[in-house]
């Protein structure tokens, strides 16, 4: 049995990513964790760069190496992800034995 969970991937612009890829028929999102500093009146940088440039990455048993290549190149030809980030996800992608 297998558990698809949600992997995050760094975006330039958040609401264009969004778009591209639904616009393709990839659906995706943000996290809808509360931003806890923001409760106690404290900044926290990394909470806030979660919530404004990270997407949740499709994971399905349907999906295949092909598939999230095909994601990535989206976002890439879109400049939406920095070729930095691209390298470790294809790596992951290359590495991760279906």
């Amino acid at each position: 049995k297998f558990s698809y969970w949600q992997f995050l991937i760094r975006v330039k612009d958040l609401n264009k990513a969004k778009k591209v890829l639904f616009q393709n028929g990839i659906e995706t999102g943000t996290t809808n964790l509360p931003n806890l500093g923001e409760l106690n009146n404290t900044f926290l940088e990394n909470a806030k760069i979660l919530k404004n440039e990270y997407i949740y990455f499709p994971m399905h048993s349907f999906l295949n190496k092909k598939s999230y290549k095909e994601i990535l190149k989206l976002l890439l030809s879109n400049e939406l992800i920095w070729i930095r980030s691209t390298i470790y996800y294809l790596l992951a992608l290359i590495l991760w034995d279906f």
